[in-house]
């Protein structure tokens, strides 16, 4: 992972910190993660929080806590990052 990750044009504050937490796009297989993904993306891009946001990733690194207090997709992070955790690849969440 890039120690230089920064939230510049275009990068937004969603996709850095869910790559500092490990979490693959790619490793998606079960629709309803995707969706969830998207969402949270899309949250983001309309976001008002964006300065408190990246305030809190350069102070608190890649801990979901750190944006926890505020941030509308830290629950959407932290599952996601949670299922990539426990299942290999290409496994899906049953129903």
């Amino acid at each position: 992972m890039n120690a230089q990750l920064a939230c510049g044009p275009g990068r937004s504050e969603f996709l850095v910190l869910a790559e500092r937490l490990g979490i693959d796009p790619g490793a998606m297989a079960d629709p309803r993660t995707e969706l969830s993904f998207a969402m949270a993306h899309r949250r983001c891009a309309e976001c008002k929080s964006k300065e408190q946001c990246r305030r809190a990733m350069r102070e608190g690194g890649a801990l979901v806590s750190a944006v926890a207090s505020f941030c509308p997709s830290a629950e959407v992070l932290f599952d996601l990052a949670g299922r990539q955790l426990r299942l290999p690849p290409g496994i899906a969440i049953p129903d």
